[in-house]
């Protein structure tokens, strides 16, 4: 696979934001999702939080994708334990957009949002100057889904997840070490 590949996940979707079925959903819940995600896996009530979270950063505007672990676990078939959003809205947009938030780091760009029971990790895309202690930049700059990924401690934690279109976006060759259960950028 090709670094820097988008590749679909879902049965006849290459591209399309369509669903692949319709389905009701309860009063209250997104109706663009389906209540199954890719592979016939069975979405939680936390992962259908998690798209609506992408869903109104979509709508108002904004690059939004599923990041770190919970895009391993969805390519192993596995249900997330949580999920963490990049995005390349700014902290204060964030902020704008979700009337329940708090800064964990915003100058790192992550925002907590609340979603019905959930919290989730918002973080703006971006980059890292020097890491003088080890484990906090020095500086960040916001910056491109390609350049956060490349900045990320493993390539597996540097693939995003697209909800909408189920498609995974690879920058940096992490599906590839995940099937050869290897990965440091």
């Amino acid at each position: 696979m090709a670094v820097g590949a988008v590749v679909s996940l879902a049965p006849g979707r290459c591209g399309s934001t369509a669903p692949t079925s319709a389905v009701a959903l309860p009063k209250g819940r997104h109706p663009r999702y389906n209540e199954k995600t890719m592979n016939g896996r069975a979405s939680t009530p936390m992962e259908i939080a998690a798209r609506r979270v992408v869903s109104r950063l979509r709508e108002a505007g904004h690059v939004a994708y599923f990041a770190g672990g919970c895009v391993r676990d969805i390519l192993r078939g596995q249900t997330p334990k949580d999920f963490d959003v990049a995005t390349e809205a700014t902290p204060e947009a964030v902020q704008k957009i979700f009337s329940r938030t708090y800064a964990v780091g915003a100058h790192f760009g992550v925002i907590v949002v609340l979603e019905e029971s959930f919290q989730f990790e918002v973080a703006t895309f971006r980059s890292d100057d020097a890491y003088i202690d080890g484990r906090r930049p020095v500086a960040v700059h916001f910056s491109s889904p390609e350049e956060d990924a490349k900045r990320r401690d493993f390539t597996i934690n540097g693939l995003f997840f697209d909800p909408v279109t189920d498609q995974v976006i690879d920058y940096v060759g992490g599906q590839a070490d995940l099937q050869a259960r290897v990965g440091a950028v």
